[in-house]
């Protein structure tokens, strides 16, 4: 307080016209500033941006008269379909064909393809939610609209194996089957869940739920829902614990998971006409199972505390009486969906997350987005061969497969990935 006072006084005294001269110094320099301010904050060029990696090495002098776009397209990091950016053999060694590195994942849809399937003929089908419409893909990246009818907020879809069919399930509930090649539609049961087509297409298998377990049944039909057969009573067992899974020969039409300890199920296999088909006993939980393309052989994944609770990969015999005989664990951490049978009924692809939070197999969405590489393994000897890691055209391995498809002739290998885009990884 003492030295405000101090100087207070010495202002009072201080000279007039000194006084004018100091404070215009200090306006100027005050203006000055916060002129500079406003110049930092709005005008002043961003310094350059720091780039990792290959970006480093885009040559813009030797590109006279090219724009940024071109130069970006040309090193891949805009990827247009038509494109082919390459880079310095010396900098990356990307295989075209698969070698068991990095391979090349070419683009043929970048985004918003959801709920793919391959048809019979190896053209891939799937949705597209920002339109609305269904789209199919062919082996040489052309892309055609199935129907120009818009289907809002389809939640879910499943495809006919045989023809150009299927059954869009919506968030409210409602069901329908449509047949693309007549454009024609019908309604399926509000109550229906879980549908599958046989593998012949003309079947469906379902789940009917209501809020009376009295009622609860699982449904065979035709696809368009016409001649309904209740085959098996549900009751109160969780609805989850069925799963419509049906054999290459239509023999049986679910799966169901009974608890046969605390990390262990049995898995129990329900047919069309009260069959007593033998049990399969599996050392965990979380059973999901893939037929083989013959029905012999069932993949499956199931987690238990010795894995950490991780989906792990086991294959067991599953025709007739036969079924749970060499019963084995192929030691590989991933889930039966990112795999697809090859047409010897031997051999499997597989996507394989480099790294596996544990609790994964509980919670599958912990593994969102974990980049995976590709594996060949043989069912029999449950020998396994790294066949690729899907990389993009900068070198970049980031992937994480959803589904693998196989086209017919068993040369392309299609990936679609966790942002619903679909890529093409040439085996042959």
């Amino acid at each position: 307080m003492l030295l405000l006072n101090r100087i207070r006084s010495w202002w009072q005294n201080f000279d007039e016209n000194y006084k004018r001269v100091a404070l215009t110094i200090l306006f100027s320099i005050t203006v000055a500033f916060l002129a500079y301010a406003v110049y930092y904050v709005f005008f002043k060029p961003a310094p350059p941006a720091r780039t990792i990696g290959l970006i480093t090495e885009i040559p813009i002098t030797s590109l006279p008269g090219a724009d940024i776009r071109d130069i970006l397209e040309q090193k891949g990091i805009i990827e247009e379909p038509a494109a082919k950016p390459t880079l310095p053999a010396s900098k990356i060694k990307i295989d075209t064909v698969a070698q068991g590195k990095k391979t090349l994942a070419k683009p043929q849809v970048y985004a918003g393809a959801q709920s793919p399937n391959i048809n019979k003929n190896g053209s891939i089908r799937y949705y597209n939610k920002s339109d609305g419409k269904f789209y199919t893909l062919d082996s040489q990246g052309n892309i055609t609209a199935l129907s120009q009818l818009s289907f809002p907020q389809v939640q879910n879809v499943v495809w006919s194996p045989q023809e150009e069919k299927a059954i869009l399930e919506f968030p409210d509930g409602s069901n329908i089957f449509y047949d693309f090649e007549k454009q024609k539609q019908h309604t399926l049961p509000k109550e229906g869940e879980g549908f599958n087509f046989a593998t012949s297409g003309n079947q469906i298998g379902y789940k009917f739920i209501t809020e009376n377990p009295d009622e609860n049944w699982l449904i065979v039909s035709d696809p368009n829902g016409d001649n309904p057969v209740a085959i098996e009573h549900i009751g109160k067992t969780n609805p989850q614990d069925i799963l419509i899974n049906w054999s290459p020969d239509g023999s049986r039409v679910a799966l169901f998971r009974n608890s046969a300890g605390l990390d262990s199920e049995e898995i129990l296999f329900v047919g069309q006409n009260k069959e007593n088909f033998k049990s399969l006993s599996v050392a965990g939980r979380g059973f999901e199972g893939l037929w083989s393309r013959q029905g012999d052989k069932l993949l499956y994944n199931i987690y238990s505390p010795q894995t950490g609770y991780r989906p792990e990969l086991w294959i067991a015999n599953a025709k007739d009486n036969d079924t749970g005989e060499q019963n084995k664990n192929l030691s590989v951490s991933t889930w039966a969906s990112k795999c697809a049978f090859t047409s010897d009924n031997i051999n499997v692809y597989c996507a394989v997350p480099l790294y596996l939070k544990q609790g994964a197999g509980i919670y599958p969405d912990l593994m969102f987005g974990a980049p995976d590489v590709i594996y060949k393994i043989n069912a029999k000897t449950g020998f396994k061969q790294q066949i690729a890691v899907p990389t993009n055209y900068l070198g970049i391995s980031l992937y994480a497969a959803k589904k693998l498809m196989l086209s017919p002739d068993e040369k392309i290998l299609y990936m679609a990935d966790s942002n619903n885009g679909i890529y093409k990884i040439q085996l042959k």
